[in-house]
């Protein structure tokens, strides 16, 4: 699983690519790895992945070279069916001035979460959330907002499709109803 994780991230310049986070709910495994950029560099490399118990899973790369560094990312897969729901992970880098992030669902209430210190290394510090949706319906939020401790909205995307695993429209997208 490190190996999935990290091994598509070495064909990025920068330094070692490792596991950041990782979570194990109900048998199945996410982790987040990433590359901290070269020096004077303006963009990260990152993955995630999930991963079954018996081993088999899915990775998503992201970021490199090509993409200059965004304030907010936002990556989700989801597994099969755990009983009758799905395990959903939404997560990615944010910029290091964020101290909350709502995750607004399609449906039903806001997600509220922390995001983690990545280290020196790293321009962004990375969050995630694990939860569970109805069978059938895992699918990318609506958008994922980052505050800063002032309570200022500092940055949101929007997915770009209903079904989409990347939430890549920046700030300033129309907005459909209010936080």
């Amino acid at each position: 699983m490190v190996n999935d994780a990290t091994g598509s991230l070495q064909q990025c310049a920068g330094g070692t690519a490792e596991v950041r986070a990782w979570a194990q709910v109900f048998g199945k495994t996410w982790l987040l790895a990433a590359k901290p950029p070269p020096p004077g560099k303006n963009w990260i490399c990152w993955s995630d992945s999930l991963h079954e118990p018996a081993g088999a899973g899915v990775v998503a790369d992201h970021g490199g070279p090509s993409d200059r560094l965004k304030p907010l990312q936002a990556s989700q897969l989801a597994s099969a069916s755990v009983g009758e729901s799905e395990l959903s992970v939404v997560g990615g880098p944010v910029t290091k001035q964020a101290v909350r992030l709502r995750i607004v669902p399609r449906k039903g209430q806001p997600l509220e979460v922390v995001p983690f210190d990545a280290g020196a290394q790293f321009p962004v510090n990375f969050y995630a959330v694990v939860y569970l949706e109805p069978a059938k319906t895992a699918w990318m939020p609506e958008r994922v907002i980052a505050y800063d401790k002032a309570g200022r909205r500092i940055a949101e995307c929007w997915t770009t499709t209903r079904e989409g695993d990347v939430c890549d429209r920046p700030q300033g997208a129309p907005s459909h109803h209010d936080d």
